[in-house]
Formats: C-alpha cells, sequence, structure tokens
C-alpha cells in the first residue's frame, strides 16, 4: 500500500526516471523504449504498466506499490519509501537552506557580500550572531570554500581565528586535510593556536600536522610536543575525533620506529575494544583513521588476518545504511571492498551516497582506489596511469598500498 503522502511524489519520480533514462515519454513507442532500458538492469516493468504509470494509457491511475519499488530501485534506491524521504530531505534543505533570506541578526546573503568585498569587521560581527543548529554543515562548507579561493585568504583566516563562531565553524569543524600548498597548516599555527591554548586544541594542531607530514613523506624535524601530549592523554576523556588521531599516531610512529607487527597489532585490538563504547558515526571516524595508519604503515595484509578487525570494518560500513557522511566513511568503504574483492567474504556490499564531503583530493584518491577494485580495460588502465601521480602530488599515495 502506498502512504498517502507519498503520492505527492509521483510527479517526482516520473521526472527523475526520464533525466537518468535520457526517454521523454509522450507516447506509447517510449513507453516501450523505457521498458527495455529496465530489462537491461533485470527490472521487469511491462510498457502498458509504464503507460498507465505516465497517463498515456489510462488518466488517474493508482499503481501498485510494488512497481514504484521497481521504479526507485532503477533510481538506486531500497525502495519507493526511501525515495520520498530524500526528496522529502532535499524539499526541506532547499526551502530552508541556511536562512539565506533571513533578515535577523543573521544574513547569509549580507555575509556572502561582506566576505565578496572583504569587509572583515562585517564578516565577523554577521558570524558572531549566527546560532549554531543542525544546519552547521551548510555554512561550514561554504566557509571553507570560500577561504580556499579568497583572493586576500590570509586576511580571512585571521579573522576568523578571532572569533568563537569562525573557530568553531570553520577551523574546528572544516578541517582541512586537502591542505594545498599548506595554507591551512599554516593557519593553524600563525592564527589558530595564538587565540587557543586548551589541551584539546594543542594536541589537535600537533596530531594534525605530524600526520600530514607523515603521510606526505616530509621530515620532522622534532616529536617531542607530540610525545609530550600523547602523556598527558586520558583516553576515556577525550573527544572522539582526538582518539581518533591519537590511535593513528600510535600506529604511524610505531611503523616509522621499526616497532614490530606484533607491537602494533596491540594498539590495534585496544583501539577496537574501545570503540564498543561509541556511537556509529563516532565510532567509524576511530576506525578509518587507524585504518589508514596501517595502510600507509604497509602492514594491511598482516592486519586483517585479525578476524575482529575485518568484523568491525563490515560492522562500521553496514552502519552507515547506504549514505556517505564523511570522509572516514570512504575510507571504510575502501577497506570492505577491498576485503570482499580478494577475499570473497560473504557480507553484503552496497552502494553508497555521499552528502557532502570538504576533502576533494582525498576523496577522489579514495573513490579512484576503489573505482581500480572493479575497473575493466581501457578504464581500469587510465585510472591506474593517473591515480598514482596525483596520489602522491597531494600527499595521499597511502591509498597505492591497497591495490
Amino acid at each position: 500500500m502506498v502512504r498517502k503522502g507519498n503520492l505527492n511524489y509521483l510527479s517526482i519520480l516520473k521526472r527523475r526516471i526520464e533525466e537518468k533514462s535520457g526517454i521523454r515519454i509522450y507516447e506509447f513507442n517510449q513507453c516501450r523504449d523505457l521498458s527495455a532500458v529496465f530489462s537491461k538492469v533485470k527490472i521487469n516493468i511491462s510498457a502498458h504498466t509504464i503507460g498507465r504509470f505516465y497517463g498515456i494509457m489510462k488518466k488517474n491511475h493508482k499503481p501498485y506499490l510494488s512497481t514504484l519499488n521497481l521504479m526507485a530501485n532503477y533510481l538506486d534506491y531500497h525502495s519507493f519509501d526511501t525515495f520520498c524521504q530524500f526528496e522529502e530531505k532535499l524539499l526541506i534543505e532547499c526551502l530552508s537552506g541556511i536562512h539565506q533570506f533571513s533578515t535577523g541578526e543573521f544574513s547569509f546573503t549580507a555575509l556572502e557580500l561582506a566576505i565578496a568585498q572583504s569587509k572583515w569587521k562585517e564578516v565577523c560581527k554577521l558570524l558572531e550572531s549566527y546560532q549554531i543548529d543542525f544546519r552547521k554543515q551548510s555554512i561550514t562548507d561554504f566557509l571553507g570554500n570560500s577561504v580556499r579561493n579568497h583572493p586576500e585568504r590570509n586576511s580571512f583566516l585571521k579573522a576568523l581565528a578571532d572569533i568563537e563562531n569562525g573557530r568553531h565553524l570553520f577551523y574546528e569543524s572544516f578541517v582541512d586535510e586537502d591542505d594545498m600548498r599548506g595554507y591551512y597548516s599554516e593557519a593553524l599555527l600563525r592564527y589558530y593556536s595564538k587565540v587557543k591554548n586548551d589541551f584539546g586544541s594543542k594536541f589537535f594542531i600537533e596530531s594534525y600536522l605530524v600526520a600530514k607530514n607523515i603521510y606526505s613523506n616530509c621530515t620532522i624535524n622534532s616529536l617531542s610536543k607530540i610525545n609530550n601530549l600523547h602523556k598527558e592523554i586520558n583516553p576515556d576523556n577525550i573527544h572522539f575525533h582526538h582518539l581518533s588521531r591519537w590511535y593513528e599516531l600510535r600506529i604511524l610512529l610505531a611503523h616509522r620506529e621499526n616497532k614490530p607487527f606484533g607491537f602494533i597489532s596491540e594498539i590495534i585490538l585496544e583501539m577496537l575494544e574501545r570503540l564498543q563504547n561509541y556511537h556509529p558515526y563516532d565510532r567509524r571516524w576511530i576506525l578509518a583513521r587507524s585504518l589508514k595508519a596501517i595502510i600507509h604503515s604497509g602492514i594491511w595484509e598482516q592486519s586483517i588476518q585479525l578476524d575482529v578487525l575485518k568484523n568491525e570494518i563490515f560492522i562500521c560500513y553496514q552502519s552507515m545504511a547506504g549514505q556517505v557522511e564523511s570522509v572516514a566513511d570512504l575510507i571504510i568503504q575502501l577497506c570492505a571492498h577491498s576485503l570482499w574483492k580478494y577475499d570473497k567474504l560473504l557480507h553484503p556490499i552496497f552502494k553508497l551516497e555521499e552528502e557532502h564531503l570538504n576533502e576533494s583530493n582525498l576523496r577522489l584518491a579514495i573513490e579512484g582506489a576503489t573505482a581500480l577494485l572493479y575497473a575493466k580495460q581501457p578504464v581500469k588502465k587510465i585510472i591506474h596511469q593517473n591515480l598514482k601521480p596525483f596520489s602522491e602530488r597531494t600527499g595521499n599515495s597511502w591509498v597505492l598500498n591497497l591495490i
């Protein structure tokens, strides 16, 4: 039975099918063509059923739910109900956005104009009035991309570091892992560290910088700061992002010091045991950063001999319910597909759909490595030729250890 509210989305479903298939339905011949397209992906819907659905053969016909589910499957949704939920969410986001036309203390349009004109006092005034809520990611992505492309980037970065909302919405939420030409690393040291001296902030800065240098195969002059911070950590009392970076660095540094795998496996097992105390989203970040360190260190094949690690990868993968919320999810997807492809483990592997990601280079490197697991010639050759230099140039060469 079709839910009453979902009937409002039938016209959207029709349009989405036409967009994907490239077939505009206006007479019965197009219904035959669409039926043939469905058949190619093993979805059996007759031309007559399609004709009734599009109102060509019978007006005001109410389709069966089973038919709508099949059509939603063609659009890569689990069911028609799932399709409706996604479209409803999209509609709400389009209507609400981040209060683009608000005339209260905060106005997104005013913020855009102030940034475009490099009016930093006005930018700070607007951001200070912004009430952080569930739409935070929208303004975070906007600020991050605005900073990346602004002709007066350093002045922008300083202005953001000077106010609490600027620090929270950009430095602590956007966290630019791409860090092209080192602008974000430099800003952390020049601006953010001058006003944030608490333990969590100092640990974040040092762990970010050390890990970035290791992944980029750069020289590290001193580890004294991060080693001293590690000694102060109480893993039961820190934010999950800090915990994820702590385990990541412990694995990276242990490998750098030529510790035996037995030593590193103890860190991995400790991390896996601690994961049980966290919610799925937090849990995936902790696991993903550890996996990235494992792969970079060249101990992936040894590590996946630990059944508990393999099981955790699939538990976290399934907890995503088909949606990518962060680059951590992409890392876990890559590892899950690698295990499934080569070990033929009997776990369901499904396609994930990403909502937003701010790490463009990291995303492309991970997705390139994942695609290479399944690619056929000549596409496989093209990906292989380009992935290596791209990953090395952007500091993401760790993905190459899985291909």
